[in-house]
């Protein structure tokens, strides 16, 4: 190593980036071709956030075994970036020293899947599996992506084997149960099995708990803990916000565990709302359940347990006296629950699906604080007919896009935009799309898969400008997405079928008087959508009219649902000390 290549490496260590950047070329100029000056230069660009510097300054690096390592690190950097291609290659560059390497050929399939080259990054999950049967993250990837594709019973079999490769996991029966929400054929009957199954692992790992003891006044201030991975810009932080900001903090203390990745904005102001925060992301789930026990928690509301970083298995170790479920789409199947909490569309009074909690059912569930976007634009006359769907391409099933092929059929010119995020520019989720549309006559020319990631939310709801009526996805129906395309004046028809999933649109409706957009069959869905299509007048009342309606309605009234979630702690409270006082 130069003198001068070593004052650039105590430099780059120092921290001192600027000077090891000099320090580094000169390097380079003493030594033309020097790999150590090479890659330092740009590591520390890196360091300095000139990504295009950096990446034009290894680009032509040299494949050497014994930079294996700083490849590494080097696609490690490209990925967290956001910049996948790059990472692609340097892992590329790395496996070609060090065949093999687990940990490359997993982040070599995160980077592909992030390009939307899903066969591709299957493929690595599954060399990955083959040298660790036990991966727990790869069998989620590689299911996932089956998901994507519409290969939902692969995912289903992709669940049941990683169960079976690393039974003590915990979270693999629960994503099960996830995977199950995007299976149209599947019955409510093996839905609820596979829930009741994944609830009573929890419960057997966590052993017999009683309830805590707790000072049985019913009109005493409770303390109510929120177990969540999603206090975040997320639906689930979005729809407990308005809770929060207008509780009644005389009567009700709150305190959030929570288990975070990537707090933003949101969580930041979340945070601000409640009384007590804890970070439980270290915590085994028996730590953290000690720790609300300490905390003295009357009721523990457990968010959306079947989705993300959400962790039921807490519960099961019966940290609170009561325990309730909230803004999930089915039962937990644990005997640890006593409530899920539902509203009376969304769950019915005699549910076609089975339910191990009591469920407690309010008027309506669903409420977001009003959005800052500009007022829709008028439908403009005479024109063809734009369906859309800017939901997840994995609720995107086959039965779903043959009723949406009939809907095109039905109304001539029309076309469909599909958009999520830059999912649907995946080569292989249109080759799956399109495939199913061919086979009812449905041309590609009338299928538009829209693109870009929309980092301002105004962006993303500008594109509804362009939509005449949004179609919902079925079984797994929307909720985010039906309240933005409300609110952005765009009529969306839907499917009610006999579950959770497949009702959160029809409560949206329901509060707004829309009960006309809510089909009961597959029949009277594609004559609810051409009816809409043909009725200009109605779609023009809707796109200038709905955003009052939605202001004035339960849907943005955080104050009404505030009290409505209050009056349901304050009654299960009571039932509970009537039930168990001395």
């Amino acid at each position: 190593m130069t003198a001068r290549l070593e004052q650039a490496v105590a430099l780059h260590q120092a921290g001192e980036l600027d000077a090891a950047v000099a320090a580094y070329r000169e390097a380079l100029r003493e030594e033309p071709g020097s790999l150590g000056a090479g890659l330092g230069l740009g590591l520390a660009l890196f360091g300095q956030g000139k990504l295009d510097e950096a990446a034009a300054s290894l680009a032509n690096m040299p494949v050497l075994p014994q930079a294996a390592d700083t490849y590494f690190h080097i696609a490690m950097s490209f990925l967290g970036i956001g910049r996948p291609r790059d990472a692609e290659g340097w892992f590329r560059r790395m496996l070609a020293v060090r065949p093999g390497f687990v940990n490359a050929e997993f982040n070599l399939g995160l980077a592909l899947q992030n390009q939307g080259r899903f066969e591709e990054a299957m493929a690595c999950y599954r060399r990955v599996l083959q040298t660790q049967p036990d991966q727990v993250a790869a069998y989620q990837n590689l299911a996932l992506l089956h998901q994507m594709l519409g290969l939902h019973d692969e995912a289903i079999a992709v669940y049941r084997e990683g169960m079976q490769a690393s039974p003590a996991d915990r979270d693999f029966p629960r994503y099960l149960v996830g995977a199950m929400f995007y299976a149209p054929a599947l019955s409510n009957e093996a839905r609820f099995e596979a829930a009741r199954e994944s609830g009573a692992r929890l419960d057997r790992a966590a052993g017999v708990r009683r309830r805590p003891v707790r000072d049985r006044d019913p009109e005493r201030r409770l303390r109510i803990g929120y177990l969540t991975s999603d206090f975040r810009d997320h639906p689930i932080g979005r729809n407990v916000e308005p809770l929060l900001a207008y509780r009644d903090r005389a009567r009700f203390e709150i305190v959030v565990y929570a288990d975070i990745a990537q707090p933003d904005g949101m969580t930041a102001h979340l945070k601000s709302l409640v009384d007590g925060w804890r970070d439980i992301g270290g915590l085994t789930d028996e730590a953290a359940a000690e720790l609300i026990d300490r905390d003295a928690i009357d009721i523990l509301v457990s968010l959306a347990g079947h989705f993300d970083r959400n962790r039921p298995g807490i519960c099961a170790f019966r940290p609170a006296p009561l325990q309730v479920s909230f803004h999930d789409v089915t039962t937990s199947g644990s005997a640890a629950f006593d409530y899920l909490i539902a509203d009376r569309i969304v769950c019915p009074a005699a549910p076609a699906e089975g339910f191990t909690e009591r469920v407690f059912r309010l008027p309506g569930i669903y409420v977001h604080t009003p959005m800052d976007a500009p007022m829709p634009r008028p439908v403009p006359a005479g024109g063809p007919i734009t369906f859309g769907c800017f939901n997840n391409p994995a609720k995107l099933n086959d039965a779903i896009l043959a009723i949406w092929a009939r809907v095109l059929a039905a109304v001539p010119g029309s076309r469909l935009v599909l958009k999520y995020r830059n999912w649907f520019r995946s080569a292989e989720v249109q080759e799956r799309v399109l495939s199913v549309f061919a086979a009812f006559g449905v041309p590609a020319e009338q299928i538009d898969f829209a693109g870009g990631d929309d980092d301002k939310v105004v962006d993303h709801l500008r594109r509804y400008e362009t939509i005449d009526i949004a179609l919902d996805p079925y079984p797994f129906g929307g909720s985010t997405a039906t309240f933005e395309a409300l609110w952005m004046g765009v009529p969306v028809v839907t499917l009610a079928g006999t579950t959770m999933m497949s009702r959160w649109s029809s409560s949206l409706l329901r509060a707004l008087k829309l009960d006309g957009l809510i089909a009961q069959t597959p029949e009277q869905y594609i004559a609810i959508a051409r009816h809409v299509a043909d009725d200009q007048t109605l779609r023009t009342a809707l796109r200038t009219t709905l955003r009052d309606r939605m202001r004035h309605s339960p849907l943005c009234d955080g104050r009404l649902r505030a009290r409505q979630i209050e009056r349901t702690y304050r009654a299960v409270w009571r039932r509970w000390c009537r039930k168990f006082a001395a």
